[in-house]
């Protein structure tokens, strides 16, 4: 069984969300997290944007506000202000 290098996996996984606008099971997928954890978010206002479907409770999100989600927790290790921050908090014991 061979291995799939990254480059490819990110490339299958692009394919397979190329759509613009996503179900709950398919973000959760997407993010990989689990659809229970999506709804626990929405309901602590944490986590990514979401479209509730007009007079539905249909929940629906944008590929778009899911990436953005992603790079809002982005961290550089090698910025200083990052590394400052990291160690900060490890002093005070957070």
């Amino acid at each position: 069984m061979s291995k799939l290098s990254a480059d490819n996996r990110a490339e299958r996984r692009g394919a397979e969300f190329s759509h613009e606008v996503m179900t709950e099971a398919e973000a959760a997928d997407y993010l990989r997290r689990s659809p229970g954890m999506l709804r626990q978010w929405r309901t602590r206002g944490q986590g990514p944007a979401y479209v509730r479907e007009p007079g539905s409770r249909l929940i629906r999100y944008l590929k778009a506000d899911l990436d953005a989600h992603i790079a809002a927790g982005r961290v550089d290790p090698s910025a200083p202000a990052a590394t400052e921050d990291r160690y900060a908090k490890l002093r005070r014991g957070a």
